[in-house]
């Protein structure tokens, strides 16, 4: 198995940790692999740009196709007029 040094840990950050590895009974090895698992499985992994440039067309499409959608900046004018009447 692989390892990790981590260097210049704030005294504040290292006592935080051996607070919570001490309630959840853990070492503080195993509470920091717990916490380093958790920041990143939270992480999301971006799409791919294609997709993204596929998807943001297709966004572009329906508004076209649409209507009765206005454009956001109209409504806002409109918003605002009525606002000061």
């Amino acid at each position: 198995m692989s390892s990790l040094q981590i260097r210049n840990v704030p005294p504040v950050l290292l006592k935080k940790v051996r607070l919570i590895a001490a309630q959840e009974h853990r070492s503080i090895n195993a509470q920091v692999l717990v916490l380093l698992s958790e920041a990143v499985a939270e992480k999301r992994t971006p799409a791919p740009v294609p997709e993204l440039l596929k998807k943001a067309a297709e966004i572009r499409r329906a508004a076209k196709r649409a209507k009765n959608i206005r454009g956001s900046l109209e409504l806002i004018h409109r918003a605002r007029a009525e606002r000061t009447r």
